[in-house]
């Protein structure tokens, strides 16, 4: 007797997840005046798990954040390409995607080399930053040899499904960077500890567009996640929500779950008031860019 079997799962970009024994979460962003990039700092090796970054930048005009299921090709690769970086003459979407290609060529010829086809051979996703000559900022993803420009938000390694999942109805390209870091640092909290595959701290790359008009872009900058709003949102959210939903709860009741949301919205404005400052400093050029 045949047994029927279910379909199985859609994944999406199935070739773009890796083996859940060593892998990474990396989240990218285009926003409205720049492009944000977050990624966790857990490795994984053959016998511990320990934190070191994922993330890095030449602090001017670009930030690369990669996963591999082997630490060494990474960085052969983040060597590599600040190499080609720092020599490219003219930063243009032809070239930068030029110098990435070429870079991946490199490092999957020396994979193929110490690597027989029997073997797993170590995936190398990158996710990069860069700031162009006309002061425009793009984010880049690569996939094997594969290089893509990307107009809105990505995101590769194992947790892949979880962010999206997380942050996607949360996204808008009209958002500010600034915006979207503490929006996408908070997701990441959730979505790292919803698995084994991905932890540690948050590690954030901001890349700013510049100013045609004074010639001006503030340095590509990485911080670590502040951690701005520790609880979980739904906790204040889902009793003013339900209620909006239900109409057997009395107007009053739901008049008194908005009022305890919007005291709790305003209490964390003015906390955040009391430590942050409004990112005008980008218009106060001190160092220009190259």
């Amino acid at each position: 007797m045949r047994v029927l079997k279910p379909l199985p799962h859609h994944i999406p970009y199935p070739n773009r997840r890796l083996p859940r024994e060593a892998v990474t979460l990396v989240a990218g962003f285009r926003c409205k005046n720049g492009v944000l990039i977050c990624a966790d700092t857990q490795h994984t090796g053959s016998y511990v798990k320990f934190a070191a970054p994922k993330l890095w930048t030449d602090r001017n005009r670009a930030i690369v954040a990669g996963a591999c299921t082997d630490v060494v090709y990474l960085k052969m690769a983040v060597d590599e390409l600040s190499d080609k970086f720092e020599h490219l003459k003219q930063w243009t979407e032809s070239s930068a995607k030029k110098a990435i290609s070429d870079v991946l060529a490199k490092v999957y010829k020396a994979i193929r080399t110490a690597f027989d086809a029997k073997n797993q051979r170590p995936q190398l996703f990158l996710m990069i930053a860069v700031r162009l000559d006309d002061w425009k900022a793009t984010l880049i993803t690569t996939s094997a040899t594969a290089v893509a420009i990307i107009n809105d938000f990505d995101f590769i390694g194992a947790g892949e499904e979880v962010a999206r999942l997380l942050i996607s109805p949360f996204y808008d390209s009209d958002l500010r960077v600034t915006e979207m870091q503490t929006i996408a640092a908070y997701c990441f909290r959730f979505a790292k500890v919803s698995g084994s595959w991905s932890g540690g701290d948050t590690h954030i790359g901001t890349l700013f567009d510049g100013n045609p008009d004074v010639g001006y872009a503030h340095p590509a900058y990485l911080t670590r996640d502040k951690e701005t709003v520790t609880e979980h949102i739904l906790k204040e959210l889902a009793p003013a929500l339900s209620a909006a939903w239900n109409v057997n709860v009395s107007r009053e009741e739901f008049e008194k779950r908005v009022g305890s949301l919007m005291d709790w919205l305003h209490r964390l404005r003015q906390q955040q008031e009391k430590v942050s400052k409004p990112d005008v400093f980008i218009s106060s050029p001190s160092k220009p860019s190259q």
